[in-house]
């Protein structure tokens, strides 16, 4: 049960990574809180979009449009495609 911890911890700390890192390029910011939704922190819904295309072409994840906007956190988000897709 603790390595299944472990992997599950591993697995959204790549995924918060990989959110972050696309972000920042996005925004064109040096850093983003992953706690704080990213239309606080200047996003917008054009850029859900294209974070839905990244999502899908360079991690290879279906998720929803949708499920972005309720997701709005890199954290909450990671937490989400990582369940979703293990």
């Amino acid at each position: 049960m603790k390595m299944h911890s472990l992997n599950l911890s591993q697995e959204i700390s790549h995924n918060v990574a990989a959110l972050t890192s696309f972000w920042m390029e996005e925004l064109k910011v040096k850093e983003v809180d992953i706690e704080q939704s990213i239309f606080e922190q200047g996003g917008n819904s054009m850029q859900i979009v294209y974070l839905h295309s990244i999502l899908k072409d360079e991690m290879d994840l279906n998720v929803e449009i949708a499920d972005l906007f309720i997701y709005s956190t890199v954290l909450s988000l990671a937490e989400f495609i990582t369940g979703k897709h293990m």
